[in-house]
């Protein structure tokens, strides 16, 4: 790296360092949640023989091979302990989607319509629809074969994650190590029996980040080009496209040498023609009506506007929600969230903005498995009366703690510094955005490679400590 990509990266560091403590302290504080204790004696069980026999699998003498094979075996396994424990139902906004999936098998697309919830939000259109596909394939058991999809698409994200460790990691036992992690970790585990979006865009945001270190290494045409086409589809079922958008973006141009301005166009290129032709096809089938980018709805706006409320702490509230109904239909509705949203921070003198601002970040990072058990176990006997199951916070802060021994690697692969811009920008947006902690769940997977990373650093400064012992040693 020369001296500019350097500055940046520390500072990156520093800055990712800073979040990381302060996210970790406030980890701590959440053990004390409360679940029933049935629930929290299985998940001790279940993470503590994972754990040891992970560890147990990594150190034999297998082969790798044999050992990725049953690291994602154990890891299946896991999950599927967990969605036949959790009978799960969809519920909230997964409740709509779920029903107008059914309605639209039954010919109605009136919730694609109008003022109705998938026309004010068409980035929910794609998760609808592939409901509506396992409804129809699965007409009994649609739900339990959503959350067994759930499981596989899991497994498929741990391997796309020790795929991408390749580009992060040296050691082969801490490359196997992304899969135990992955295996154990809360959110992973917890999501794997909700009805959420991010299920589905998960892996794919991952194979997005698979392609894009892959075009960064060989700088070929066809590589961007793919990057731009699946990234573009991710978005589909998760809107956060943009934000990956930007972070590729700065990475070419701060990262890399060759071909920046080629390679940025192309990826935002073929993203918005892939985005364009899938909306132009679902308006031609007469699913939705207006692009998929024009919702009905000023999403972003009401979402600041939601997030802007100090009285809630940036939370849904029921003052922005009747806000946005009674207005729905004026056009300068977006202006009116923006200004007054502006208008709200303005008024907060300087210590209520730090109180606010630090209050938004940390309840939007600190909970452990990102709120999946809540929505796992919403209106079902196994519904949790805390936060989150005790033990998933204590692995989850774990893995936090090792995140941050990550920072202080010398040697830091520059191609980590894209986890770094990633983080920053969904910080940035979150910040600014309605708080619910389901929402960083999209990009919690980072912490996973992060944490790989801490253990390899401490590998690292065992091993060189343990030569200059014996070196000393020597001398004497």
């Amino acid at each position: 790296m020369d001296k500019f990509q350097k500055f940046c990266c520390n500072s990156l560091k520093l800055f990712i360092g800073i979040a990381l403590f302060l996210i970790f302290i406030c980890s701590l504080g959440v053990f004390g949640a409360q679940v029933k204790t049935n629930l929290e004696l299985s998940i001790f069980l279940l993470l503590g023989v994972s754990l040891v026999t992970g560890v147990f699998i990594i150190n034999s003498q297998l082969s790798t091979k044999i050992k990725v094979v049953l690291l994602l075996t154990l890891s299946f396994l896991i999950r599927i302990w967990w969605i036949l424990n959790i009978d799960s139902v969809p519920v909230s906004d997964y409740e709509t989607m779920y029903l107008s999936a059914k309605e639209l098998l039954n010919g109605d697309y009136s919730a694609f319509r109008g003022f109705k919830y998938l026309a004010r939000f068409p980035h929910l259109v794609c998760s609808t629809l592939y409901m509506a596909l396992m409804i129809l394939i699965f007409p009994i058991s649609h739900l339990f074969a959503i959350k067994i999809a759930n499981v596989i698409l899991s497994i498929i994200s741990l391997i796309l994650l020790y795929k991408l460790s390749d580009y992060f990691l040296k050691h082969e036992k801490v490359k196997l190590a992304v899969i135990l992690l992955g295996g154990i970790y809360p959110a992973f585990i917890s999501y794997s029996s909700t009805y959420c979006t991010e299920n589905i865009a998960i892996p794919l945001f991952l194979g997005v980040m698979l392609l894009f270190m892959r075009a960064c290494k060989s700088n070929d045409i066809g590589k961007w080009l793919l990057c731009g086409i699946v990234l573009a589809i991710s978005d589909l079922f998760r809107a956060v496209g943009i934000v990956f958008l930007i972070a590729f973006v700065i990475y070419i141009f701060v990262f890399t040498q060759e071909s920046k301005f080629r390679n940025s166009l192309i990826l935002i290129a073929s993203m918005l023609f892939t985005t364009f032709s899938v909306s132009l096809f679902l308006i031609s089938t007469g699913i939705i009506e207006k692009p998929l980018w024009q919702g009905a709805e000023p999403s972003f706006a009401t979402l600041m506007l939601k997030g802007s409320n100090a009285t809630s702490y940036g939370k849904w509230n029921l003052e922005d929600a009747q806000f946005v109904e009674e207005n729905l239909e004026n056009k300068d509705l977006g202006k009116m969230c923006i200004e007054k949203s502006i208008d709200r921070i303005r008024q907060l003198s300087s210590l209520e903005r730090i109180e606010f601002f630090a209050t938004k970040f940390l309840s939007q990072w600190s909970i452990g498995d990102f709120c999946g058990t809540y929505w796992a176990t919403l209106e079902t006997e196994n519904e949790i009366v805390g936060t989150v199951p005790r033990n998933f916070q204590i692995a989850f802060s774990v893995i936090i703690f090792l995140s941050i021994l990550s920072i202080f690697a010398k040697n830091t692969p520059t191609s980590t510094t894209i986890m770094y811009i990633l983080l920053c920008g969904f910080g940035l947006v979150f910040m600014i955005l309605e708080t619910q902690q389901r929402y960083s769940y999209i990009c919690s997977w980072i912490f996973v490679i992060l944490a790989t990373q801490g253990i390899e650093n401490i590998i690292n400064w065992r091993v060189k400590n343990v030569k200059f012992f014996r070196r000393n040693n020597k001398r004497t």
